[in-house]
């Protein structure tokens, strides 16, 4: 709590995100704080409870364990900075099998940025010979705010004002495709296969052509 603090009173856009990729505020982890104040530190933390009853939890974790293990080969990775989008070809285990990177348009708007991205995508997948069969999809972060449907409410550094960048890259690109925030995203990755790989909480700094932030608790 105390690096948040410090963060916000630098200016920074902070990000609170929990192990569910909720969003949490400020004031909602000092009252679990209070709460936890007896709780010792060796106490096993309780298992979330699924909704419905026993047979509805069970059929929840078959429809998980069948996504999972139904999930294809490759996915492309994409971070939209002000300047170059960085990209990446992975399995889709984590393993990292290419990265490159592409200039950032923002002429007339930024309305090539999305266009290159799926060209870029397309020239990999014959560079490497990969079906789109085989994809799982593409990750993007791009930087500013992201609902869950993939609407991005203005990026000031790419020329974006509200725009739909799930829906207009999968309609470019052929692949489903995930939008988040790029220091949420990237602070995932680095609890997923980074840094922070093994721990329970982790704090993010990016710095790019801006400076954001993402914190797991």
């Amino acid at each position: 709590r105390v690096l948040i603090k410090e963060f916000q009173a630098l200016g920074l856009n902070i990000s609170v995100i929990n192990n569910e990729d909720e969003t949490v505020s400020i004031a909602d982890l000092e009252r679990e704080d209070d709460e936890d104040d007896d709780t010792p530190l060796s106490e096993e933390i309780p298992k979330p409870e699924l909704f419905g009853d026993a047979d509805d939890n069970n059929d929840v974790l078959e429809d998980n364990y069948d996504e999972v293990n139904t999930m294809k080969k490759y996915a492309f990775g994409a971070d939209v900075g002000g300047t170059t989008v960085k990209m990446g070809l992975f399995e889709t285990d984590g393993t990292l099998l290419d990265t490159w990177e592409i200039p950032t348009d923002t002429s007339n708007d930024g309305e090539a940025i999305l266009p290159d991205i799926a060209k870029t995508v397309s020239d990999k997948l014959k560079e490497k010979n990969i079906s789109r069969d085989d994809v799982e999809g593409i990750g993007i972060g791009v930087p500013g705010p992201v609902s869950n449907d993939g609407t991005v409410y203005k990026c000031v550094n790419l020329g974006w004002g509200v725009i739909n960048v799930r829906t207009i890259l999968e309609e470019l690109s052929g692949l489903r495709v995930k939008a988040g925030n790029d220091a949420n995203v990237a602070a995932m990755g680095e609890m997923w296969q980074g840094g922070g790989k093994g721990y329970r909480n982790l704090v993010a700094v990016t710095l790019g052509t801006g400076v954001g932030g993402g914190i797991i608790v």
